[in-house]
């Protein structure tokens, strides 16, 4: 990665929720200082090609380690983590060798039609509301994936009606909610990124400068326009730790690292509806006289006196 790397789009708009002025949005209690245990799969925006992906890749870390910290809290029902697991979300291909939550980017990707133009921050969080998420193994990003026309290839309609699926599944379009923690290009206080991570990981657009890919890249220069998206998941005593998609994936931010750009995106999982339990169908009631009974008890005794009984009964 270098300077002229320009994969996150700077365009606000008037509707966002930004947090303190305008946004409704409540946050769950979560409190985690470290969301690092939650991040598993290091992933990569560039393999053969640059997809200039940074802004999905960012959302879609940061979409997998809340839902698994909210399963590892007990705070998914069982039937929708059977559910994850039915569909291809739980994989096993991580760190620890355990089942994670684990999705497309590429999904929302390809839906948000932009391309290697690069993306806004709510991009992803648009298409997520409205057409929901798939694993990662149902459109990968890997070295299978040679070009960015097979990359950004449409979208299948069975796909597509997966993704339908799970917005059915976790509760529908607000599954994710988001706002503007800082959206006005001004450097974010680290103390008030600190408070804010606790609830979950963060949603950033930075400026990088000369050797990026360093455990602690350095500080660009002055004025430069944020062009980079990363996800702030800890701190430290030097700075700000975030997870990023390039090696070393982990890196820290020193202090006074200019952070203009901060969304906050918050993952809510809904129980699966119950499926409405039907009433027993009633049975059907008996005729019930003393001829009916007497016939039936001749019948038992003798079958042809009974059948002169029926014809009575006529």
């Amino acid at each position: 990665m270098n300077t002229q790397h320009n994969c996150l789009k700077t365009e606000y708009r008037a509707t966002d929720y930004i947090k303190g002025v305008n946004s409704p949005l409540k946050l769950s209690g979560t409190s985690v200082n470290d969301w690092t245990p939650f991040f598993h799969f290091k992933e990569q925006q560039r393999i053969d090609f640059e997809t200039d992906d940074c802004v999905i890749f960012s959302a879609q870390e940061i979409t997998d380690a809340e839902i698994d910290y909210l399963i590892s809290v007990g705070k998914i029902p069982q039937a929708t983590i059977d559910y994850f697991t039915s569909a291809g979300f739980m994989d096993s291909n991580s760190d620890d060798g355990k089942p994670h939550f684990h999705s497309s980017p590429r999904f929302w990707s390809v839906l948000t039609g932009n391309g290697q133009n690069g993306n806004n921050l709510y991009d992803p969080w648009d298409v997520a509301r409205k057409y929901g998420a798939i694993p990662w193994s149902d459109l990968p990003f890997d070295l299978t994936i040679t070009t960015p026309e097979q990359y950004f290839a449409p979208i299948p309609q069975a796909l597509l009606d997966k993704g339908a699926l799970f917005l059915a599944n976790v509760g529908g379009k607000n599954w994710i909610t988001y706002h503007w923690i800082s959206n006005n290009n001004a450097t974010m206080p680290f103390a008030q990124i600190d408070l804010d991570r606790y609830a979950t990981p963060l949603h950033i657009g930075i400026n990088v400068g000369t050797d990026w890919n360093a455990v602690q890249p350095p500080i660009p220069p002055v004025g430069q326009p944020a062009g980079h998206s990363v996800t702030n998941i800890d701190n430290s005593e030097v700075g700000e730790v975030i997870y990023d998609h390039y090696i070393p994936f982990v890196k820290t931010l020193a202090n006074g690292y200019p952070i203009p750009q901060v969304m906050q995106a918050v993952v809510t999982i809904s129980p699966i509806p119950a499926v409405p339990t039907l009433p027993p169908t009633p049975t059907p009631v008996q005729e019930s006289n003393w001829l009916t009974q007497l016939v039936a008890w001749l019948n038992n005794l003798f079958p042809s006196l009974a059948g002169l009984v029926k014809k009575a009964k006529k």
